[in-house]
């Protein structure tokens, strides 16, 4: 894709990457309040504005990923208190499961509004970019492909990602604090795959996107919309 394709797609695409790290952290803080701990609740962050949510360099992250290469990459964070939840380790586990499960619910949305009116577009429709899809098939196109991408980036077992905090939750407390430490240095490594990492890295997290995109269009098509 070319620079003017990409900001064709950035014209839907920043919404809909706003609108789903906004569901994503306002799960992670309804899960936190919902345990027991006040902290997101006192930082105004059960909210869908994501201005609440982004910091400025996540939000350049995502504009300027998208304009270059068609695709968001950036961050946000809900803050939460482990400590002050009624059951820390589990309660902490499942406000981190919170984030990514939103996203996962959301791509089900997302490819079960396509499913429903695939037969009428052509064999060669089913990607991103296509001039001849309609805006709505490029809208569920990239809130399924984006909200699938979301979920296994965030639970990959790196702190500060999600999946970082769920592997501290099942470690000894010693441990698990050694561990959270390394999300102080989370984003450079996060930085260093993707940069370094080059097609490898692309290619492990496309498989574990597509493997997800697998799941859930089973599951659509166990709800009777007819994936197969």
């Amino acid at each position: 894709m070319d620079i003017q394709e990409n900001l064709r797609i950035a014209t839907f695409g920043i919404p809909l990457t706003l609108l789903a790290f906004a569901l994503h952290e306002m799960a992670h803080a309804y899960a936190a309040t919902f345990f027991g701990d006040p902290t997101p609740a006192q930082h105004g962050r059960r909210t869908l504005n994501p201005i609440k949510h982004l910091d400025p360099v996540g939000s350049l992250m995502i504009v300027g990923s998208l304009i270059l290469f068609g695709f968001p990459f950036g961050f946000a964070v809900t803050p939460v208190n482990d400590s002050k939840m009624r059951r820390p380790r589990l309660h902490g586990a499942l406000t981190a499961f919170a984030g990514p499960a939103t996203n996962i619910v959301l791509c089900g949305f997302s490819m079960a509004a396509l499913v429903a009116v695939l037969p009428h577009l052509g064999p060669d429709s089913f990607y991103l970019g296509n001039a001849r899809n309609p805006l709505w098939f490029e809208v569920f196109y990239f809130g399924m492909v984006f909200n699938a991408f979301l979920a296994v980036f965030n639970l990959l077992p790196i702190p500060p990602l999600d999946g970082g905090r769920i592997v501290g939750a099942f470690m000894k407390p010693e441990l698990a604090r050694e561990w959270a430490k390394v999300g102080e240095y989370g984003i450079f490594i996060i930085l260093g795959l993707v940069f370094l990492g080059g097609d490898s890295f692309s290619s492990f997290l496309g498989s574990l996107q597509n493997g997800l995109l697998s799941v859930v269009g089973k599951v659509v098509s166990t709800s009777g919309f007819g994936v197969g």
